[in-house]
């Protein structure tokens, strides 16, 4: 699925915070086809990709990217050997957080940076839309895929050991509505390819139903940094 606007926008921001660290060597954890070491050669960093998707690290290797196959939470890299770990929107899909964020503190040497979505819960259309989200992503693990909820700043700081890091994060709102009419085709062609899919149909007109009163907003995001004492 292509990103809204809003997504655009703020991978912009955060790979502009990621420039101003300015990293000379950094990794990508969860790197797909490798746009963000694209972009990081060009700020002269030495760029390293790692992903559990075997076709992407194929199509990264295949345009000359360094990218090899792997996991978040066994990274074959040597302790503070990058300057800058990047999990962009990929936080969410790692099997085991915990070891995801310890292997990053292990392997950087100064700062772990993260982006990926977030709900404000306090408003009744973001809310209705977090558990859209956590309906796809049902739909997902009933076939197989990792896809877990967002993590939150405080899910990721309880993670690290705070004698050794400092952290810094901001929430960004998105309080754009949700074509609705649109949202029911994307789930109705997500379902159909789950083997439970008249379940997940039957909840999916539960959600469409209770969305029509508030309507649903678009996902904000959280920009997270963990920066080595």
């Amino acid at each position: 699925m292509a990103d809204t606007e809003f997504e655009q926008r703020a991978r912009r921001t955060f790979r502009d915070q990621v420039r101003a660290l300015a990293p000379s060597a950094l990794l990508d954890v969860g790197c797909g086809r490798g746009d963000l070491l694209r972009e990081a050669a060009k700020w002269g960093a030495a760029a390293k990709g790692v992903d559990p998707d075997e076709d992407a690290v194929n199509d990264a290797r295949g345009v000359g990217l360094d990218v090899i196959f792997g996991e978040a939470e066994r990274l074959a890299e040597d302790d503070a050997s990058f300057d800058v770990l990047v999990f962009e929107y990929a936080a969410h899909h790692v099997r085991d957080l915990g070891a995801a964020m310890r292997e990053a503190a292990r392997v950087a040497s100064g700062a772990v940076c993260i982006l990926d979505a977030w709900y404000d819960q306090t408003r009744p259309a973001q809310a209705l839309a977090l558990e859209f989200d956590a309906w796809f992503k049902s739909v997902d693990r009933s076939m197989g895929k990792v896809h877990n909820r967002c993590p939150t700043a405080a899910d990721i700081i309880g993670l690290f050991p705070h004698s050794s890091w400092t952290f810094d994060y901001a929430y960004y709102l998105s309080p754009k509505s949700v074509d609705l009419s649109h949202l029911e085709r994307e789930m109705r062609s997500h379902a159909s390819a789950s083997p439970h899919a008249r379940c997940f149909l039957s909840t999916c007109d539960e959600l469409l139903d209770r969305a029509q009163p508030t309507g649903v907003e678009e996902a904000g995001a959280m920009s997270f940094m963990a920066h080595k004492v």
